[in-house]
């Protein structure tokens, strides 16, 4: 009965998911205008995509055509969050890996920004190093000591995604106030904020960056896949998100834009793209059709994403936040290990596994996905 049971659910959410995209999808091609019907090479992706499940919606493959061409390797969002997630990265392990308090465990901290204080399950504070020191922290007034530093970026740890919860303080005469001046940083703030929290200096981002947005830390998504046949660690999409002026989060369920990079050369496409696939020559006054821009330092970046996609044991597909310090060294914001957008590369040009495609299809095809659903 309790297999029985557990079947049913399971199949009730992948009927929801293939529902969900196949609508979803359906009113992007009729925002953008485009004809719903099938097109050249549909069949081709149709076949080699029902190798992983019988419920392939060609919506995406009519969608995204527009933007990669009638390249059957376009992945199906649906499909690839039922049928490959869970095989690459098990959801048993997410809760750990996904956590930002727990990348100092395995990653080099130099590699991120300076950590201030952090929070887990709604214990007391932490130092960097998870060593409680309260009176380190506040004052007596209960206002957080760290006047070394300008900004501050306050986020969950855990379950931060689109950027919901992040929060900009700004010192203000020894006062850490919020970017909307609506909250001052204080102990008795963040006892109310979160269980789990991670306090960290802002980044100052390359001037170089700087140029498409100055008021957001413009960071670099990128696709990193760890080989199921080798263990090589490969970096197999890339965008730049672009804030929008004014905004300090760059993420595109927030009004920022997102633009192809090369993954040989670090150059940027020449159109930056919505959450919904409108196109755009110019974002923020600057015009990406007239001028040749790339990524500063574009081989250390990838050098650096293929460390963290190597130090992640349990989990082979990475998407990474990374952004470019002042000095040109990539660092890392955080990283997704479950519910990719796979839009934002496939909208830029490239599908999502790249030439990975057949092997991933071919792994988890042979492979039962883990459930993150657990029936006792």
């Amino acid at each position: 009965m309790k297999r029985f049971f557990h079947k049913f659910v399971i199949g009730y959410f992948d009927t929801l998911s293939y529902r969900h995209y196949k609508s979803q999808f359906k009113s992007y091609l009729h925002n953008l205008g485009c004809e719903n019907k099938s097109c050249p090479g549909e069949d081709e992706y149709m076949r080699k995509w029902r190798a992983l499940s019988n419920d392939v919606e060609p919506y995406s493959y009519r969608l995204f055509s527009q933007y990669c061409g009638n390249n059957p390797y376009i992945v199906p969002e649906g499909v690839a969050r039922r049928c490959i997630e869970p095989v690459l990265n098990p959801p048993r392990f997410r809760s750990f890996y996904g956590d930002k308090n727990m990348y100092a465990v395995y990653l080099n901290k130099n590699r991120m920004p300076t950590t201030i204080l952090r929070r887990i399950g709604g214990g007391t504070f932490l130092d960097a190093d998870f060593t409680p020191n309260i009176d380190f922290f506040f004052d007596k007034d209960g206002r957080v000591v760290t006047l070394e530093y300008d900004r501050l970026i306050l986020k969950p740890s855990i379950d931060s995604s689109s950027g919901v919860g992040v929060m900009l303080f700004k010192n203000k005469g020894g006062r850490y106030l919020s970017s909307d001046g609506k909250s001052e940083l204080t102990k008795s703030f963040l006892e109310g904020y979160s269980d789990d929290f991670i306090l960290q200096e802002a980044v100052e981002q390359h001037p170089y960056i700087s140029q498409f947005c100055k008021t957001a830390v413009n960071t670099l998504r990128i696709a990193v896949y760890r080989s199921v046949a080798d263990e090589s660690v490969n970096v197999v999409g890339a965008v730049l998100r672009i804030g929008r002026d004014g905004s300090f989060v760059d993420n595109g369920h927030r009004g920022g834009r997102f633009v192809g990079v090369n993954l040989e050369s670090g150059a940027l496409g020449h159109y930056v793209c919505d959450q919904y696939g409108n196109k755009a020559t110019q974002w923020n006054g600057v015009d990406f059709s007239s001028a040749d821009y790339s990524i500063p330092n574009w081989p250390a970046v990838v050098d650096f994403a293929k460390y963290v996609g190597r130090s992640n044991h349990h989990m082979r597909w990475l998407a990474l936040d990374v952004a470019l310090g002042k000095d040109g060294s990539p660092c890392l914001i955080e990283y997704n290990c479950g519910g990719f957008s796979y839009w934002l590369f496939q909208f830029s040009g490239m599908p999502a596994f790249g030439r990975f495609t057949d092997e991933i299809i071919d792994y988890c095809s042979k492979r039962k996905p883990q459930k993150a659903i657990i029936i006792a």
